[in-house]
């Protein structure tokens, strides 16, 4: 590693020390764990829990036309092949930190299990690597149900990881909080 990029990297994580691979972050019952994985590829998980059933989560993970109208940072969203438990999703989301704003595109190769897991794929877009899962799981004994994500993350563009964990970090519990607020809606509305 060259000495500047180093030294950009110390940088980087003293300003923002959230982004140092193996830091789990924890804001308002959101958790996010950030992993360094091999070939500069970002591990991101987080969780969440919400007071709903199943069925309500799952209806808001599924309804990916509507994406943007809801989930930060997602500008269009759209099913662009329904093969049953096997779609196809086209995205473009907008992030990054201060005055930097990255547009990304994104072609997700998608497969759902009821009320199980939706795990996804990029075969198409701005990642050398975007794969991963969310997946749904009642908590016995706890009012709720949790809410997970994990994915690998790695951009087509030249990023450092340690930004990408940076961004990841920050983004990652607003998607969490708005899907649960979302969820949250749809059940006032049926009530």
């Amino acid at each position: 590693m060259s000495t500047r990029r180093y030294t950009f990297l110390l940088l980087f994580c003293s300003l923002f020390p959230g982004s140092l691979p193996g830091k789990t972050v924890a804001t308002d019952s959101v958790t996010v764990t950030l992993t360094e994985l091999e070939d500069n590829v970002t591990g991101v998980a987080g969780s969440i829990l919400i007071k709903c059933p199943a069925e309500d989560i799952w209806r808001v993970l599924t309804d990916y036309n509507n994406f943007s109208r809801f989930v930060p940072r997602i500008l269009h969203s759209k099913l662009v092949r329904d093969g049953g438990a096997s779609k196809m999703i086209e995205q473009i989301g907008q992030t990054g930190i201060s005055f930097i704003r990255v547009r990304a595109r994104v072609t997700l190769e998608v497969e759902e299990e009821y009320l199980e897991r939706i795990s996804f794929s990029a075969v198409g877009g701005d990642f050398k690597v975007y794969a991963g899962s969310w997946f749904i799981q009642d908590k016995p004994g706890v009012e709720g149900t949790m809410l997970h994500y994990q994915a690998r993350i790695k951009p087509r563009f030249p990023t450092p990881p340690a930004l990408v964990r940076h961004v990841q970090k920050n983004d990652l519990p607003q998607v969490l909080s708005a899907i649960r607020q979302r969820v949250r809606k749809i059940k006032q509305e049926k009530s």
